[in-house]
């Protein structure tokens, strides 16, 4: 079977070398049914940048990229064609937008759930810090993965249990959230699983003062460790071929 890659141009190739396996503190390169797709890594956000088809007609090669922020003014998802040499420009743009999304303070409900997602993350940065999972680029190991997905199933009933009529939207929205991350804790970065994680843990304190206690309480707390204890060995013991 011939390959995706044999049946692209060289051209266009060699103008997406800079976009292949991008992977920041900001935004990565994922899996996608289009050309190219690099998404901001902040999961309460819905920007992204994406490259949906090219066009080699005419001896000129364009592109059709998807933006999100395309504009300043506008957090809407924007469609235009644009020639090859033009690319970079337009996602550096995207990257600024991106960068000072994180700058900016919010005068938002979101700033409390921020601070306590950077809170919970900082517990988590010398674990992405290891080399064996490439700064947080590699999924975890398949151990680490079933460890996690047990830890966020027993997360989901305790978050049940303070809604036991299902009528509370943010409770709703977590339970989405922990669904949304065990169904990728297989595919995803292992920094985008922790990242997920944490805000998962963030909007859950942030609810009630019980959930608040019950999240980063004492007992919490102990639990979080335990969990990064675990997740370093199952690093340690990652297969060679994930080295």
């Amino acid at each position: 079977m011939v390959s995706k890659k044999a049946k692209t141009p060289i051209s266009v190739l060699r103008a997406l070398q800079p976009f292949v396996d991008q992977v920041t503190e900001y935004y990565e390169t994922v899996d996608s049914d289009y050309v190219l797709r690099i998404i901001h890594r902040d999961p309460s956000t819905n920007y992204f940048f994406e490259i949906v088809s090219f066009d080699t007609s005419g001896g000129k090669l364009r592109f059709t990229i998807k933006v999100n922020p395309y504009t300043d003014n506008s957090v809407t998802p924007q469609q235009v064609n644009v020639f090859s040499h033009d690319l970079p420009t337009h996602f550096q743009s995207w990257v600024k937008r991106i960068k000072e999304f994180h700058q900016l303070r919010s005068p938002y409900k979101d700033k409390f759930v921020e601070d306590f997602k950077n809170e919970f993350f900082e517990e988590f940065s010398d674990l992405l810090k290891n080399p064996q999972i490439e700064n947080g680029s590699k999924p975890f190991a398949t151990s680490n993965v079933l460890l996690l997905d047990k830890y966020f199933e027993n997360l989901s009933r305790e978050v049940k249990s303070h809604d036991p009529k299902g009528e509370n939207i943010e409770v709703a929205e977590i339970l989405e959230d922990i669904t949304d991350l065990r169904n990728n804790l297989m595919y995803k970065s292992s920094q985008w699983v922790l990242e997920k994680g944490c805000w998962i843990w963030a909007k859950a304190a942030r609810l009630s003062t019980k959930i608040l206690n019950d999240v980063v309480g004492d007992e919490y707390k102990v639990v979080r460790k335990e969990l990064i204890d675990q997740l370093w060995e199952g690093v340690k013991q990652l297969p060679s071929h994930l080295n």
